[in-house]
Parts: structure tokens; C-alpha cells; sequence
């Protein structure tokens, strides 16, 4: 048996996926020998480190040293927006890019037109020069999502060991698809507890931009 996999990437529990294969594959697979890839090829070291801490907020998630090529400085914009923000801050962006959001109607709410939009969940193993991910309000079809499951799901799938940890398995995916830079669409209030967190815990990799 050969199996390639990234416990920090699990974002399918809702199609049956269940984290704990990955946690204790060593007990379900008799002489496992583990190759650990060490070596990022796409992100800024500064992504990683960002990335890597925000997904070990879960200590149940298997803790990795991962080796990056390059650096740049502050690769995390937070851009404090309105909805129809998104063509000024390409005047931001030199190359190419990818937008992304945690729904499909965030292409609408935002008015996304004419430009390269995916959800977080159809971009995973994808790329770009650059990321902008929108939708990052307080509400709960925002990221991370509130919306609770029914009783009955929850009966077949575990709950999380910790709160919102398939929600920062999302945001991980997202940080994780630039080669450069990922800009933030932020409300000027109300904005997500993940961008609060951000702010808070990572200052020496943000830099902030103000959308007129």
C-alpha cells in the first residue's frame, strides 16, 4: 500500500472523510514506513510559519518542520474593503492571480466579473502568483462557517477535537495557495475571528492596506 496524504489539508469531513485515519494510520497498517516531505517548493517561508502555527492551535494535528526556499516580507495584506473593492486592489497585484471564497455565492456577493474564481475546496493542489480570498465577515457563511449540522450528521461524523477545526483546515488551504502574496478582503467591522486571531498573534507578517 502506497498512500500520499496531508492531515493540515483534511477538508472533506462532509463527504465521510475522517481525520483519524491519518492520526493513527500506524495503527491501522502493520511495518508503516513514513516519508516525511519536508520541503516546500511553492509558499514564502513567512506563509508557512503563519500556516503551520494557525493549524497547531489543534494539537491533535500532526506537528510537521517544513523547509521553505524563499522569503517575503510581510506576504499577508490584510485590505480593509467593501464588497466592490476587488478591481482596486488589482492595482496591487503585477502578476497573476486567483480568487477565492468559502462559498460559490461569494462570487456574487462580491460581484466577482470576468476574473479567476474558485472555491477554497475546488482550489486545493492548485496555485497561483497570488491569492485574494473574500468573504472574511463575522457572519455564518462566512469562514469560518457557523452553520451548524443536523443532529443526525453529527451522530455519524466525530465532532471536532477542537472548535472550527475543519473551518482552519479551510483557511490553511487558502494561505497555502500562493507563491507570493494572499490579500485578505476585510470588512472594517465585524470581520472574522480568524482575521482577529491573525492580527493578534502574527504582526510581523501583515501588512495592512486601506481600500478607498
Amino acid at each position: 500500500i502506497f498512500v500520499v496524504g496531508d492531515d493540515y489539508q483534511s477538508i472533506y469531513r462532509f463527504t465521510g472523510c475522517n481525520l483519524d485515519i491519518f492520526l493513527n494510520f500506524n495503527k491501522l497498517v502493520n511495518n508503516l514506513n513514513i516519508i516525511n516531505l519536508d520541503y516546500n517548493y511553492r509558499n514564502p517561508k513567512e506563509i508557512i510559519d503563519v500556516a503551520n502555527s494557525f493549524i497547531m492551535k489543534n494539537k491533535n494535528q500532526i506537528k510537521k518542520e517544513t523547509i521553505c526556499l524563499k522569503n517575503i516580507n510581510k506576504p499577508i495584506k490584510i485590505c480593509f474593503n467593501k464588497r466592490t473593492a476587488i478591481e482596486k486592489i488589482l492595482k496591487y497585484i503585477d502578476t497573476k492571480y486567483l480568487i477565492l471564497g468559502r462559498n460559490n455565492k461569494d462570487k456574487d456577493l462580491f460581484n466577482v466579473q470576468d476574473k479567476p474564481f474558485l472555491t477554497i475546496h475546488k482550489s486545493k493542489g492548485l496555485e497561483e502568483d497570488n491569492i485574494i480570498l473574500i468573504n472574511l465577515t463575522n457572519n455564518n457563511n462566512s469562514l469560518p462557517s457557523k452553520i451548524k449540522n443536523h443532529k443526525i450528521i453529527n451522530k455519524i461524523i466525530k465532532t471536532d477535537y477542537y472548535p472550527y477545526e475543519e473551518e482552519r483546515r479551510l483557511f490553511y488551504v487558502a494561505l497555502t495557495r500562493t507563491r507570493n502574496n494572499i490579500y485578505l478582503l476585510v470588512p472594517k467591522s465585524n470581520y472574522s475571528i480568524f482575521i482577529k486571531e491573525l492580527m493578534k498573534k502574527y504582526k510581523n507578517y501583515i501588512e495592512y492596506i486601506n481600500i478607498n
